[in-house]
């Protein structure tokens, strides 16, 4: 049975990418062939969202899970499904708010930085891996939307989203707009931006994982999404 079938509730837990087929794809990807790099291990997850990938590191093997998450909804029904699975509570925690304000309160290390989703919400790129740096993390999983280039392309891509989607990241004080500005990638920055923190850049080949199914992930079989693997 695939992994998310087991844990049904995160099908219904978010609007966001919930879809039992991509989900469970998406777990073979990110969780099970990372596993090394899960195993044992002091897990970051930023933009946590509903805690489905730290719920996953943590049946992975994972010591401790720490998510990340703007908004309170999502916190909350992480926390309760956890508790509905009869998750330890000293085996994670969850924290509402800004990824580079709640950082301020992050003074220990992690191991692995999960970054599934949030790559591409943001102008802040350079930050996002200082931060990583910073935590002395040797692996960052990093699974974004993508701007479809060369390798030598090393470009971002600015485009406006709507704050409504609960996908989607929240306006930055004294905008002046309800829209957010974000910035897209190319793999070429992704592996350029890697590089200069120190990390090697590893570009998961998601064709081996398709078998001409797209079912679910059909952003990762076009080229519009992808999952670079950073390690030092």
């Amino acid at each position: 049975m695939d992994f998310f079938s087991e844990y049904p509730r995160f099908f219904a837990t978010s609007r966001t990418g919930a879809e039992p087929e991509r989900l469970n794809r998406r777990y073979h990807v990110l969780i099970e062939r990372n596993a090394d790099l899960i195993r044992g291990r002091r897990i970051l997850d930023i933009a946590s969202h509903d805690g489905r990938w730290s719920f996953a590191a943590l049946k992975a093997g994972a010591a401790h899970v720490t998510g990340i998450e703007t908004r309170q909804h999502l916190v909350s029904n992480a926390i309760e499904t956890f508790t509905h699975y009869s998750v330890p509570d000293d085996r994670y925690s969850f924290l509402c708010g800004d990824l580079f304000e709640e950082a301020r309160n992050l003074t220990g290390e992690f191991d692995t930085v999960f970054c599934f989703g949030f790559f591409y919400h943001t102008l802040r790129h350079a930050e996002v891996l200082m931060l990583v740096r910073q935590w002395n993390a040797t692996a960052v999983i990093i699974d974004t939307a993508i701007i479809s280039s060369s390798i030598h392309d090393a470009s971002i891509r600015l485009q406006k989203e709507t704050a409504h989607d609960e996908g989607n990241g929240l306006p930055l004080a004294g905008a002046a707009s309800t829209e957010i500005v974000v910035g897209i990638p190319t793999v070429g920055a992704v592996i350029m931006l890697l590089d200069y923190f120190g990390y090697s850049a590893e570009l998961v080949n998601w064709s081996e994982y398709l078998r001409d199914n797209l079912a679910g992930v059909a952003d990762y079989a076009n080229g519009q999404r992808t999952t670079i693997i950073g390690r030092r």
